[in-house]
């Protein structure tokens, strides 16, 4: 099992600033509508992804 299980990887420095307390707090670009939804469901995407790439392999 990954190290990672259970926890969000993050790959992106946008992504550190979306989750981070300090990122939404003191960034403006964080703070305009739409924004950190918007790399919230980046992120979401490549994790469903990257699962359905997992189960497609373990089921092979």
């Amino acid at each position: 099992m990954p190290s990672h299980m259970g926890r969000r990887q993050i790959v992106s420095g946008a992504e550190t600033d979306a989750y981070s307390r300090w990122g939404r707090r003191y960034l403006c670009y964080i703070q305009r509508a739409g924004v950190r939804k918007s790399i919230k469901r980046s992120t979401h995407r490549r994790e469903r992804r990257d699962k359905r790439a997992a189960i497609r392999e373990s089921a092979a």
